[in-house]
């Protein structure tokens, strides 16, 4: 019979269902088992599938309706929601995900992804169209709920309500409960209100909203990742780490490594750390399902990202806005460039000398970064202005993308020195940041300005830590008595670093600390010993996570500061 026979319509009787009922073993959904009966005790929204973790729906967002959601660092924030589609009607989309209830505006909807069987849906849309009775809704229902069709069986739900507004039918409450609804007196709350009040520490018992106890809360342990710290970062399957044993460390690798800058759970937005992540990992795991929600987020946010895959579009991408263009791999870059060979080739060569004998040779682990970097150089500063670099800039890092990109300077703008010396300092940059994600500025822009007057000779690179101009302004500001003390230095977080008038001295200060740590010289070998390691047992500190003021009292507890400060202001005029 045909599936376009004209069913619905007044008086009709049940044999008119026939040709509905038959067309859905034509459908692959059909060969499924039934789903559960309904109960009070459903949870909450939508009859859980076993594995819903194989695939996810998605709702992407317009752009204009991203507003302040969106976090300027990370264009990917808050434009899509993965999880599953569990209403949509023609004021809002629900999605269950990650976050928990998503209440999406449909005029902020740009598209809606599902993975419910497409025919199944369409047949249903088909037929929705003629419903007018009970009986026909009725069958319309238990057609959705036979091929798991989330939204359209909702919509089945609230007609049949419609058809009994007295709520006498015995099935009415389980309608309700299947639809996000609780029952409070004689009304009936709906799904966005009772959401609130569930934020607001409520939890559902039997059908009812209950205030939760008041749980004490555990004394959080400080970060385990290493109980006896081996000083090397191994290799690890961090995103089974995060899966299976709920890993906060191994979940804020995968984050940052991902170039996702800020915590998308956390309002005001703050940059991924190890607190911030644990704290994720509580918010997922208190909704129940852990394993399914933090795959959701996972899939969101595209974590991880395979860079090596992604590379050849980048590249790809280049040379389409750029024709002409050169694209020249060496061992652990991909450089793209509108110069000229004969420079990108140079420069190719000497930022695998600096990779090999300057970044790797600091710090020595077993872990290495699994693809090669993304290295930008254009012809000249007009042209690399134009394509995103800042002002008064001559090369920087993009955390973000995990790419490098500079320009050519000229002999006038290298001043004697390497013309490739602003890529070697932001070149650590992009190094330091796989392993110590946001690190803080003194401590990162420190060793970057301690390495870019490094000397290539042929094939070797030495380290030459006296930065010239950092010594000159650093005197300068010696000499006026102004000096940041060194305990506010170590303390200044990101925005304070660089406001105007704080950022020129700090760079001065934080090379010059730096420097004085690498070279620190003592009559007495075990006290020289000690602070030259503070830098590496700091390094350790940061990479376990731990919080960057309290790895400085970690690791100069047994230091009288102001002794070590005083030393080091000494050491200012003397420093070569």
């Amino acid at each position: 019979m045909r599936l376009d026979h004209p069913l619905f319509f007044p008086k009709r009787t049940a044999r008119w269902w026939l040709p509905l009922i038959a067309a859905t073993a034509l459908l692959p959904g059909a060969l499924l088992p039934d789903a559960p009966p309904v109960t009070a005790t459903l949870n909450r929204a939508i009859d859980k599938e076993e594995d819903r973790a194989a695939s996810f729906d998605t709702v992407e967002r317009k752009h204009s309706a991203l507003r302040l959601e969106r976090d300027p660092g990370n264009p990917f924030f808050a434009r899509t929601y993965k999880g599953t589609v569990l209403d949509i009607t023609d004021s809002y989309v629900v999605i269950e995900s990650w976050r928990g209830k998503s209440f999406i505006p449909r005029n902020e909807v740009k598209r809606i992804k599902r993975t419910d069987d497409a025919k199944a849906i369409e047949l249903f849309e088909k037929y929705r169209k003629r419903a007018r009775t009970i009986e026909d809704w009725s069958k319309l229902e238990e057609f959705t709920r036979k091929h798991k069709l989330g939204p359209e069986r909702r919509t089945c739900l609230r007609k049949l309500l419609e058809k009994d507004p007295t709520g006498k039918d015995p099935s009415s409450r389980e309608y309700h409960l299947f639809l996000g609804e609780i029952q409070e007196g004689s009304r009936w709350l709906r799904e966005q209100q009772v959401e609130t009040i569930l934020s607001r520490g409520y939890s559902i018992v039997e059908g009812k909203l209950e205030k939760k106890s008041a749980e004490k809360k555990k004394k959080k342990k400080k970060s385990d990742f290493w109980k006896n710290p081996s000083k090397n970062i191994k290799a690890i399957d961090h995103l089974k780490e995060a899966l299976e044993k709920k890993n906060a460390h191994s979940l804020w690798m995968l984050i940052s490594r991902s170039g996702l800058i800020t915590m998308p759970a956390s309002k005001p937005y703050e940059r991924t750390n190890l607190r911030t992540t644990r704290e994720l990992i509580d918010r997922i795991d208190s909704r129940g399902d852990y394993q399914w929600r933090l795959k959701t987020f996972l899939a969101e946010y595209g974590i991880p990202i395979d860079w090596s895959a992604i590379n050849p579009n980048k590249i790809e991408s280049f040379k389409k806005r750029h024709p002409g263009s050169i694209h020249h791999e060496t061992k652990y870059y991909h450089i793209l460039s509108t110069c000229d060979e004969k420079t990108v080739t140079e420069l190719g060569r000497k930022m695998d000398i600096v990779t090999k004998q300057i970044y790797q040779d600091l710090f020595k682990f077993d872990e290495k970064i699994p693809y090669k970097y993304i290295l930008r150089l254009y012809r000249d500063g007009g042209e690399y202005h134009k394509n995103g670099g800042p002002r008064m800039a001559g090369a920087h890092y993009e955390p973000g993308s995990k790419e490098l990109v500079g320009y050519k300077h000229t002999a006038r703008e290298s001043q004697g020195r390497d013309p490739f010396y602003s890529l070697y300092h932001e070149g650590w940059h992009q190094y330091f940041d796989y392993y110590i994600p946001n690190a803080p500025r003194w401590f990162d822009e420190g060793f970057a300005e301690v390495i870019s007057p490094l000397i290539i000779k042929g094939t070797k690179a030495k380290m030459n830590t006296f930065n010239a101009g950092r010594s000159d302004v650093l005197k300068a500001y010696r000499r006026r008595g102004q000096v940041i003390p060194l305990n506010k230095l170590i303390r200044l977080k990101h925005h304070e670093f660089y406001q105007p008038n704080v950022v020129g001295l700090a760079y001065a200060q934080s090379w010059s600390f730096v420097h004085f740590l690498i070279n620190f010289k003592h009559p007495r070998p075990g006290i020289q010993k000690k602070v030259r390691a503070f830098y590496k047992d700091y390094f350790w500190e940061l990479h376990k996570g731990t919080d960057p003021v309290e790895a400085c009292d970690i690791v100069f507890k047994d230091v009288q500061f102001h002794t070590l400060e005083k030393a080091w202001l000494e050491s200012i005029h003397k420093q070569k």
